[in-house]
């Protein structure tokens, strides 16, 4: 997992990685060590994608009603 890879240093010289993830950052930030765990790293990555598919369904959810509810109006 990357997470893992990232903390114990196999991934973390992040200015040779091509593309830092939030991980690098995290841990490369002012946050207190105790915050810096796999636990709190792995819920951040549930959090992010989590948000990402709450925002992503609902606009999708949003635009199909739109779309069916106005179905019959741009008939004229």
């Amino acid at each position: 997992m990357q997470i893992a890879e990232i903390i114990n240093g196999r991934n973390e010289a992040r200015k040779y990685v091509e593309q830092p993830t939030i991980f690098h950052e995290m841990l490369h930030s002012d946050m207190p060590p105790q915050e810096k765990t796999f636990e709190r790293l792995f819920r951040e990555t549930q959090v992010i994608a989590g948000g990402g598919i709450l925002t992503t369904s609902w606009a999708l959810t949003v635009t199909s009603f739109h779309i069916v509810d106005n179905q019959g109006s741009s008939a004229n």
